[in-house]
């Protein structure tokens, strides 16, 4: 058997485990509310965890160009965003100027962090795995209370966020010598 990274199946099967639930065959299948809950609580915890920005789903100099009209538009999963000693900010899926009052724009304008959500084939195992743990512990939270079933604890969560932290700190190449996350953070940058 070789092993391969975590299918949202598996995780799903993952979550409905940690209340004693039956695993399903498929994610097409809306018949299971169970299935359907876990799968939304897996999404959520994506979602917010994505959120902060990573080295994997963040983008560094991203040039927005305007369309024929003038009007910048973010990609559709944009969730952060930097822009270095400019009045920016995103309005609706559009680029605003706050300090013009304005929508429209002449020239490409360079976001330092474009922030997107990625989807499950495209994370990593760590966040894979950090995802799946949080959402199992939050859906056996919700659906009892019977602690002979609590087989998620805060500890397994905390070992995960450390194996997420480790591969970003791996993947970011930071070391005490050389960076570190504030002082990354401190110069607007990550």
């Amino acid at each position: 058997m070789t092993l391969t990274l975590t299918t949202e199946l598996e995780a799903v099967n993952v979550i409905l485990s940690a209340v004693g639930e039956s695993p399903v065959v498929s994610l097409d299948d809306d018949a299971f509310v169970d299935a359907e809950t876990a799968r939304r609580l897996l999404n959520a915890e994506l979602r917010s965890t994505q959120t902060r920005g990573w080295t994997f789903n963040t983008d560094i100099d991203y040039d927005l160009t305007p369309d024929e009209d003038g009007y910048i538009s973010f990609p559709a999963n944009t969730v952060r965003y930097v822009f270095e000693d400019k009045d920016l900010t995103r309005r609706g899926n559009y680029l605003y100027n706050r300090a013009d009052h304005t929508y429209e724009f002449t020239d490409t304008e360079t976001a330092l962090e474009l922030v997107t959500l990625l989807e499950w084939d495209e994370l990593p195992e760590a966040m894979r795995n950090y995802c799946t743990i949080c959402a199992a512990r939050k859906f056996q939270d919700q659906s009892t209370a019977d602690p002979s079933l609590h087989k998620f604890t805060s500890t397994d969560e905390f070992k995960a966020k450390a194996d997420l932290d480790n591969y970003e700190a791996d993947a970011a190449g930071w070391n005490v010598h050389t960076q570190s996350t504030l002082l990354l953070r401190m110069k607007g940058r990550r």
